[in-house]
């Protein structure tokens, strides 16, 4: 690759790298949403089984153990997965830029110039 094809290169992953900073944002807003309804659940089924007279030492394992609560639940650990899974992609759009600016630079070494 010549050096205007490393620059667009550059400035392509760049690019994704904004659009998958733009997805991290929002799997976080999910993400974040997700928990709290879990969290309001776990809550909810506790006051519920602890009203009902339960020992207080199970109340949390018996809520967890809720269907619908164990859904938000898996809900909340996927949507932290994929939360996950875009900040990774972030990550990998940094390293490829700079494995792309270290290219370019050894380009414009090569040819004598300032980058």
């Amino acid at each position: 690759m010549d050096g205007f094809e490393l620059q667009a290169a550059l400035n392509d992953t760049l690019a994704q790298n904004q659009e998958a900073i733009n997805g991290m944002r929002e799997q976080g807003r999910r993400m974040a949403q997700a928990r709290a309804r879990y969290k309001a659940a776990l809550a909810s089924k506790a006051l519920a089984l602890r009203a009902d007279g339960m020992s207080v030492g199970l109340i949390h394992d018996v809520a967890r153990g809720d269907p619908e609560v164990a859904a938000l639940g898996a809900d909340a650990d996927a949507q932290e997965a994929l939360y996950d899974a875009c900040r990774e992609e972030v990550m990998l759009r940094k390293r490829e830029a700079d494995t792309i600016r270290e290219q370019l630079q050894r380009e414009w070494d090569e040819q004598g110039r300032a980058y």
